[in-house]
């Protein structure tokens, strides 16, 4: 895992050996599972190091910028900053109540619960034979605090158990970010805060989720 070590340096991350231990442990459990249940494309070694576990930790960045930004503000308009929730271990920053939208094999909520393992983690997936890999995953990697549904987030999003609850909803590679917005922002509590990973292809979409 020297890859992910070094990468996540870069991104101010310092990994131990325990982290590292887990993420080898996720990368052996997923290349097993794949050969019989479609999980990634993804699956040399190096590769998923930089564009699974690498790419999930990222989040942290996009979370801090929000964060700063927001204290920003409410500095600037000199209003009281709302109440911190309990910091996670490893990333203070982190919101703790994270869903993971459209989970598939566990990228980016998995990766940021084992940096952080404060937080309150939801995965919602549709696929049984991806849901029931991420219930392994869990509990091979013995991670409490980690619920995963087997749902959609247009129907998830309307139960009062889940709707504007989460501090983080996070989304990958799910849908275009028009229809991804309708997904997502029904679960962020007022406040909360929407990471949603993309490509190249992030700068059309953004242009057009905003003429929406």
């Amino acid at each position: 895992m020297n890859l992910l070590f070094d990468g996540a340096r870069t991104l101010g991350l310092e990994l131990n050996e325990e982290h590292l231990r887990a993420f080898e442990v996720y990368y052996r459990e997923l290349v097993a599972w794949n050969e019989k249940v479609n999980l990634t494309a993804i699956t040399g070694y190096d590769e998923v190091q930089i564009k699974h576990f690498l790419d999930s930790l990222t989040c942290l960045l996009a979370v801090q910028v929000a964060k700063e930004q927001s204290h920003k503000v409410a500095k600037e308009q000199k209003t009281r900053e709302p109440a911190t929730l309990h910091p996670c271990s490893f990333a203070p920053l982190l919101p703790c109540l994270v869903i993971d939208i459209g989970a598939g094999a566990g990228f980016p909520g998995l990766p940021l619960k084992i940096v952080c393992p404060g937080l309150q983690l939801t995965l919602l997936e549709a696929s049984g034979k991806k849901v029931r890999f991420l219930e392994h995953i869990v509990g091979r990697l013995e991670l409490a605090g980690v619920e995963v549904i087997k749902g959609r987030a247009e129907e998830l999003g309307r139960d009062a158990a889940h709707r504007e609850r989460y501090d983080l909803a996070l989304a990958r590679a799910v849908a275009e970010l028009p229809v991804l917005l309708e997904y997502a922002l029904p679960f962020c509590r007022l406040g909360g805060l929407f990471v949603a990973q993309k490509g190249v292809e992030a700068d059309a979409e953004d242009k057009t989720a905003l003429s929406c």
